[in-house]
C-alpha cells in the first residue's frame, strides 16, 4: 500500500471528492452581467462579507479557485460513499456568539441552515484506560474532575465563574470592528479586576492550566481543549485559550445538522437568492493596481481572465474593484507597486 502523509491525505481529500459536491459551481457568468463587488476566494469568511454586502444591494461576484465554496468549512465523502466528514471545521461554537447567527442577521435558517447542540459536550478518553467528559450541567462536569482531583474540580468551577464575569466583554470586542468602540485593554482596565485579566490574556494558555490545575488528566483535558484552535498553547498572548472548555460550558459545541458545510451552502444561497454569482476553478494570481486603486485582477481558468467589478461589464479588460478578505490593503496601504501578486511583498502600510 502507498504510503501518505496526513498533509497529503488532507490536501487530496479536500480537491478531489468535492467536485461531487453541492455548489461545485462551473457556470459562466452571462457577458452582460455587471458586477459592484468581485471577492476574490470563497471560504467562509469571504462568503460572510459578501452576505452582508449582498443583503446592502450590492451585487457580487466571488470567485473560487477550488471546486468547491467554504475553504475550512466544507462537508464531502472522503472515504466512503453516501458517509460525509468535514473537511476541516467541524463545531462552530465561537460562531454562535456572531451577531450573524445570535441575532439571526441574515435568515440563514431560511436557506437550510439548522444548528445540533449536543450533550455531552465533549469526551477525551486517556491511554491508561480512564476518560473525562464535559457534560452541559455543570454539576456533572465537576464530578468528572473531581474524580481525579477533588481541588481541580473546584478550580475549574471557579475558573469558570471568573470567566462568566468578563466574558460579556471578551465577546463583545471579538465581534467589534477596530475603531468602533474601546480596545480590550480600555475596558479591562475599568473593571475591578482588569488588570489581573490583562495579565492572563498576556500570559501563555499552559502558563494558565500549569498554574491553575494540579492533576496531569485535569491539566491534559483543558489544554487539549485549548489547542483546538491551532496555536501553540506555550506561545505568549494566548491566555484566553485556557477558557476554551469553560467558554464551550454554557454555549455547548453545536454543529450544523448534515455536517459544517452546511453553513457555507446556506451562504452560498443566500448570495444567490440576492442576485449574486460565484464560480469556482477560478484561481486569482494577480490583482492589478494603479494609483492607489484596483485596477484589474487576473484569474485562471483554462486560460487568463480578468474579473469584472464596478457596474462593468463582464469583459477581457475593465475597471475593477475587489474586496481581498486578507492580507492587502489594511491599515491603509499605500501600493508601491502596480501589480500585486499573491505572495510577494510588495505594498506598504502608512
Amino acid at each position: 500500500m502507498t504510503k501518505i502523509s496526513r498533509r497529503g491525505f488532507v490536501k487530496t481529500a479536500a480537491l478531489a471528492p468535492l467536485a461531487l459536491t453541492p455548489f461545485s459551481i462551473s457556470q459562466q457568468a452571462p457577458k452582460e452581467d455587471r458586477f459592484d463587488i468581485v471577492v476574490a476566494g470563497a471560504g467562509h469568511n469571504s462568503m460572510i462579507a459578501a452576505a452582508y454586502l449582498a443583503k446592502a444591494g450590492y451585487r457580487c461576484l466571488l470567485l473560487e479557485g477550488r471546486p468547491i465554496v467554504g475553504g475550512g468549512v466544507k462537508t464531502a465523502q472522503l472515504t466512503l460513499k453516501g458517509f460525509k466528514d468535514d473537511v476541516c471545521s467541524t463545531a462552530h461554537t465561537f460562531l454562535l456568539d456572531n451577531p450573524m447567527i445570535k441575532n439571526d442577521e441574515l435568515k440563514l435558517g431560511d436557506y437550510g441552515l439548522e444548528y445540533v447542540d449536543p450533550d455531552p459536550i465533549f469526551h477525551i478518553p486517556f491511554a491508561d484506560g480512564t476518560y473525562l467528559t464535559q457534560w452541559r450541567d455543570l454539576d456533572r462536569t465537576y464530578s468528572e474532575f473531581a474524580k481525579f482531583s477533588k481541588k481541580d474540580a473546584a478550580a475549574y468551577r471557579k475558573m469558570l465563574a471568573e470567566f462568566d464575569a468578563i466574558k460579556p466583554i471578551l465577546m463583545g470586542t471579538s465581534f467589534t470592528p477596530i475603531g468602533f468602540g474601546k480596545p480590550l485593554n480600555d475596558q479591562l482596565a475599568q473593571q475591578p479586576r482588569g488588570k489581573l485579566w490583562q495579565r492572563r490574556l498576556a500570559m501563555s494558555a499552559w502558563e494558565i492550566i500549569r498554574d491553575t490545575f494540579e492533576e496531569e488528566h485535569c491539566r491534559t483535558f483543558i489544554l487539549y481543549m485549548s489547542h483546538l484552535a491551532a496555536e501553540p498553547p506555550d506561545a505568549p498572548m494566548t491566555g484566553r485559550l485556557a477558557y476554551g472548555t469553560a467558554r464551550q460550558q454554557h454555549s455547548g459545541r453545536p454543529f450544523p445538522k448534515g455536517g459544517s458545510g452546511v453553513l457555507t451552502q446556506a451562504l452560498a444561497r443566500f448570495i444567490e437568492a440576492h442576485n449574486g454569482v460565484l464560480l469556482t476553478n477560478k484561481w486569482v494570481k494577480r490583482l492589478m493596481i494603479e494609483s492607489g486603486k484596483w485596477e484589474n485582477a487576473w484569474a485562471w481558468n483554462a486560460a487568463m481572465v480578468v474579473l469584472i467589478v464596478r457596474r462593468r461589464r463582464w469583459s477581457r479588460r475593465f475597471t475593477s474593484s475587489i474586496w481581498w478578505t486578507w492580507p492587502l490593503a489594511n491599515c491603509g496601504a499605500r501600493i508601491s507597486s502596480r501589480v500585486w501578486t499573491p505572495g510577494r511583498r510588495n505594498m506598504r502600510c502608512s
